[in-house]
């Protein structure tokens, strides 16, 4: 059984976003942070998961082991902080090839996976960083690269179907190929 409940009150999800690139000759950069604050409106609701009893009125509770309040709890999936850095570098070749070494690096924070905020049933997903890196070699309208994401086998949950939990990618090393028409 799946039931929609609209919220009769405010939510509040509000914000700063700044990104930055910068290029230094053959050597690039590009940063960006978010901060981000979320806040749900008073609202009474049963979460299906610890079971279902008595009533619950979305506006006036009453409030009791099965009938929660979610005023002040945070928006799904909706981290407080994130930051990304990528850095490359062009290594030009006598022959006119390019070699671009190129490192990223991602940091999450915290998040709930759900509105309910409880702990116990796995709702809270822990903070996280992913480094990769990539070496591309460049010969004309081709390029090979060699990448690697996740490159710390960093072990984390990128998601919830409560009660399954979805896991992130794990560390990953592969070649590609581009050819350019």
């Amino acid at each position: 059984m799946s039931t929609e409940q609209n919220n009769p009150n405010s939510t509040k999800l509000y914000g700063v976003e700044a990104s930055a690139q910068a290029v230094a000759g053959d050597l690039s950069v590009n940063a960006n942070v978010a901060l981000q604050h979320s806040s749900l409106g008073d609202f009474y609701t049963q979460d299906p998961r610890t079971g279902v009893s008595g009533p619950c009125d979305q506006e006036t509770g009453p409030a009791t082991a099965t009938c929660v309040n979610l005023g002040g709890n945070a928006q799904t999936y909706a981290p407080n902080f994130t930051f990304n850095v990528q850095a490359q570098y062009d290594v030009h070749l006598a022959n006119g090839d390019t070699v671009t070494p190129s490192v990223t690096f991602s940091h999450i924070s915290g998040q709930w996976a759900t509105l309910f905020e409880n702990r116990s049933k796995n709702d809270y997903l822990d903070p996280r960083n992913i480094l990769g890196a990539t070496l591309a070699w460049t010969h004309g309208d081709m390029t090979v690269s060699l990448y690697g994401y996740n490159l710390t086998d960093q072990h984390y949950v990128s998601a919830t179907l409560s009660p399954i939990r979805i896991a992130g990618a794990p560390r990953q090393f592969g070649i590609s190929l581009l050819k350019s028409f």
